[in-house]
């Protein structure tokens, strides 16, 4: 187990649920998307916009290298002890299970703790869990400025029983089609196997 996961701070659990709640009842015009499994799949009109950031190689990468392609992006931090793990892996799984499909779905982990999140402590943490998931982090700017465009709740925590402080992030899993259209939102406890067929089938439908 990475170093970074055993010495980080623990995750707030309850606040971190209301926090996604808030979220999720807070986005307007939410809608089943198309084949939705037991409405377990939303879409909004009014998630995403344009970014700039730097990827986990230390490149720059703005929306406009993506355009005309699918994302799916997952918003999180490296010191996170179990959630973005956990979504992570399940990213992973969708990823293998999608097989060719995926070679047309760019797999984004977008830092909320641009402090610590460096391009490198981004590239070992993305190396646990699939080769083809980037990491993207950046100014404190920039990463406001792709959470406000994505609605996405974070807030740092200080934590007096641990030294490192954690952040409090909403846990929702957003695939964007190819002319920037959010396709679905997935929440955290959809399992590999539902998120890929509907990833599958929202991915043929916008083609």
């Amino acid at each position: 187990m990475s170093k970074r996961l055993i010495r980080i701070a623990i995750l707030s659990i309850p606040t971190l649920i209301v926090a996604a709640i808030v979220a999720y009842i807070s986005l307007p015009d939410r809608t089943a998307g198309p084949n939705a499994q037991s409405q377990t799949v939303a879409s909004s009109p009014e998630i995403g916009g344009p970014f700039t950031m730097v990827d986990h190689t230390g490149q720059e990468v703005s929306s406009s290298d993506m355009q005309g392609e699918f994302m799916l992006l997952f918003f999180g931090f490296t010191y996170c002890p179990d959630i973005c793990p956990q979504e992570l892996s399940t990213i992973s799984r969708v990823l293998d299970q999608l097989g060719d499909d995926a070679e047309d779905l760019n797999a984004l982990f977008v830092s909320i703790d641009p402090e610590r999140d460096t391009p490198e402590a981004m590239a070992d943490f993305v190396d646990l869990f699939h080769p083809d998931i980037t990491g993207l982090t950046g100014s404190p700017e920039q990463v406001e400025e792709i959470a406000s465009a994505y609605r996405v709740f974070y807030q740092r925590v200080e934590n007096d029983r641990f030294e490192e402080y954690t952040m409090d992030h909403s846990t929702f899993t957003y695939l964007m089609g190819p002319d920037g259209e959010n396709l679905g939102i997935f929440p955290i406890e959809l399992d590999a196997e539902t998120m890929t067929a509907s990833i599958r089938t929202l991915m043929n439908e916008s083609l």
